[in-house]
C-alpha cells in the first residue's frame, strides 16, 4: 500500500510540469530554439541551450555551436541572449595540417558597452614560418582584435563573428606579413 502512495506522488509532480518554448533573440528572428520541461516558466531563467547556427541562420556550418541563456520570460516563453560562439575541436584539428604554422591567441578584453569578453583565435599559415614573422603576425593580430573589440558593442561583435566579417578582415590585414590559409575565431564569450 505504501508503494502505491509514493508512485502517485511522483505522478502528481509530473502532471504539474509543462513544456515551455525557448526562443532566440530578435537578431535571430525570434526563432524557436527548443523547449524546456519545467513546472513554471520562471524555472527556465538561467537555463542554457547549445545549438548549431544552421537551425536559425543561413550559415550552414555544422562545426559551430552557439550557446544561448534564458534571461527573461514573456508570454510563457523563455527569451534568450547569445553568450557564446565556439568552433568544435574536431574542426580545428582538420584545418591544421603538416608543414604549416599554427598561431593561437587568447585575450580578455572589454567591449564598448563595458562587457568583459574572452576571445580565442587560431591563425594557420600556408607554410612554415620563422620566429620573426611569427611574432610580427601575433602582434598585429592581437592589436587588430583589441582595436575592433574596443570600438564595438557585444551584439555587433557577435554579428561580425557569425557573418565571418571579423575573420575576413583579420586575414586580409595579416596576409601582408605572410600568406595565410585561414583565420578562425574558435571561442568568443562573455566572461
Amino acid at each position: 500500500m505504501a508503494a502505491k502512495r509514493k508512485s502517485s506522488k511522483k505522478l502528481d509532480k509530473k502532471k504539474k510540469r509543462k513544456w515551455y518554448s525557448i526562443v532566440a533573440p530578435k537578431g535571430f528572428g525570434n526563432a524557436e530554439l527548443g523547449e524546456s520541461f519545467v513546472s513554471t516558466p520562471q524555472n527556465m531563467i538561467g537555463k542554457r541551450i547549445r545549438i548549431n547556427p544552421a537551425h536559425i541562420t543561413k550559415i550552414r556550418s555544422s562545426n559551430i555551436r552557439l550557446t544561448f541563456q534564458v534571461t527573461d520570460i514573456k508570454e510563457e516563453k523563455g527569451l534568450t541572449e547569445l553568450i557564446k560562439y565556439q568552433i568544435l575541436p574536431n574542426q580545428i584539428t582538420r584545418i591544421v595540417r603538416k608543414r604549416k604554422s599554427k598561431l593561437d591567441t587568447s585575450q580578455i578584453l572589454e567591449s564598448k558597452d563595458k562587457v568583459n569578453l574572452t576571445i580565442k583565435t587560431i591563425i594557420v599559415t600556408r607554410s612554415k614560418i620563422q620566429k620573426g614573422a611569427f611574432s610580427a603576425l601575433k602582434n598585429q593580430a592581437l592589436a587588430q582584435i583589441k582595436e575592433t573589440i574596443e570600438k564595438e558593442n557585444f551584439n555587433k561583435l557577435l554579428d561580425l563573428i557569425i557573418s565571418y566579417e571579423l575573420q575576413r578582415s583579420l586575414k586580409n590585414s595579416l596576409k601582408t606579413i605572410t600568406p595565410i590559409q585561414t583565420v578562425e575565431i574558435k571561442y568568443f564569450s562573455k566572461k
